[in-house]
């Protein structure tokens, strides 16, 4: 079931890429190649467990100012919000194809911040993170908000969440 989740993508062993970067170039150089270097003929592959593109868009989201958490619902997004574990990608699903991605994300936003903004913002970095750490290109990037809390209302159930654990 687990290579069920694996998708591949071919790049260039290591040795061909570091012979297509170019010396006067300081931003390869340092290693940071870019995608549009990465020869896909070469064979071999890169593959990518969904569970990474998921942790990419969560930790690319959760800083965002007006998102208070990822969920699934709310209490397992208050949940989540607590501790650090697989759960932290609940309410992101990802399907990765060759070369692209699409994710989901069920986020809790706070009450007072422009959701319309919200989400363009999720899209932007989210999406700029997984092609930028991935080379995948995301394709379609969806937000479905489940709750809107005000930032005393959201830390009160956080913290009564916790007292039960």
């Amino acid at each position: 079931m687990a290579e069920s989740h694996k998708k591949s993508t071919k790049v260039k062993d290591s040795a061909k890429v570091k012979n297509s970067v170019k010396a006067n170039d300081e931003e390869k150089v340092k290693g940071n190649i870019k995608v549009s270097d990465i020869d896909y003929d070469h064979i071999g592959a890169l593959t990518f467990d969904e569970k990474v593109i998921k942790k990419i868009v969560g930790y690319s989201t959760g800083a965002i100012p007006g998102v208070l958490a990822m969920s699934g619902s709310l209490m397992s997004g208050i949940a989540d919000a607590l501790k650090f574990t697989e759960d932290e990608i609940k309410g992101i699903s990802a399907d990765i194809d060759e070369k692209v991605t699409k994710v989901d994300i069920k986020v809790i936003c706070e009450y007072g911040h422009s959701i319309p903004f919200i989400y363009k913002t999720i899209v932007d970095k989210a999406s700029a993170a997984v092609t930028e750490m991935t080379g995948l290109r995301v394709v379609e990037l969806n937000v479905h908000v489940t709750d809107i809390l005000t930032k005393e209302d959201f830390d009160r159930k956080k913290k009564h969440t916790a007292e039960e654990e």
